[in-house]
């Protein structure tokens, strides 16, 4: 592996137990409009790869009245040869006692890709939708919790 691309999904500390599922966000409270609590969205490394293509590694959190996500995204283009998409999302209901993580890599050379044309190819939100899924990994994070907390 070289050093623009981050392999790493995370790392669990607390959790009562950590396991495979096939369990995923709800996607209808993901698309519904509702109030946005807090949301932010922050780069956290970005480089020009020498004027050879783009990495950058964004953290995005929003927190709404019944869950909150949070992704952390690694976008890596190298021109005219490869294009890569890493997201790892953590994802909360509110009255949930586990998160669930999913872990989705995404991954074409530039010759896949190089008719979508030129504005979609230096698009880094839009590029990843067609890129195929070479990996996904969704793990369901358990935690135990006080019987005091409320």
């Amino acid at each position: 592996s070289s050093g623009i691309n981050a392999e790493y999904g995370g790392s669990v500390s607390g959790a009562h137990s950590c396991s495979e599922t096939q369990e995923e966000p709800d996607r209808e409270k993901l698309l519904r409009r509702d109030q946005i609590l807090f949301s932010t969205e922050l780069v956290l490394f970005e480089d020009e790869l020498a004027d050879n293509g783009c990495s950058k590694l964004v953290v995005k959190c929003r927190v709404m009245p019944s869950f909150v996500l949070i992704l952390l995204r690694q976008y890596v283009r190298v021109d005219r040869v490869m294009y890569r998409v890493q997201e790892t999302r953590l994802y909360a209901e509110k009255t949930w006692n586990h998160v669930l993580r999913e872990v989705t890599v995404r991954e074409a050379g530039y010759h896949q890709v190089q008719d979508l044309g030129h504005s979609l190819l230096f698009d880094e939100w839009a590029i990843g939708q067609y890129l195929p899924v070479t990996e996904c990994q969704r793990e369901r994070l358990d935690f135990r919790l006080d019987s005091d907390s409320g």
